[in-house]
């Protein structure tokens, strides 16, 4: 009984130590450009390496559910493309500069 016991509880902290590795959480933002710091709309906000992603609104926010290791890459024609790491902030304002 009492190995039954302590392999429930080992299966039991596996369990939940596995689901830390896949926690995921929303985050927002905002996309601004930064010749006239107005919001972009349209933007394509991908999480690298993945199919997630979204695209800004007509003021440039965002909102995205992402997995805690991500990396935000931000793209569009005509501007340098971003990537930002997901730290413990649920907000991002991105400031997209020209590529001249």
């Amino acid at each position: 009984m009492k190995k039954l016991i302590i392999i429930t509880l080992f299966f039991l902290q596996l369990f939940v130590a596995s689901q830390g590795i896949y926690a995921q959480r929303t985050i927002t933002g905002k996309i601004i450009n930064g010749k006239n710091e107005l919001g972009m709309a349209g933007i394509s906000v991908v999480i690298k390496g993945t199919t997630i992603a979204t695209t800004t609104d007509g003021d440039g926010n965002f909102a995205l559910r992402v997995p805690s290791d991500a990396i935000i890459e931000v793209s569009f024609i005509g501007f340098k493309t971003v990537e930002t790491p997901v730290v413990n902030k649920t907000w991002y304002e991105i400031v997209f500069q020209p590529d001249i």
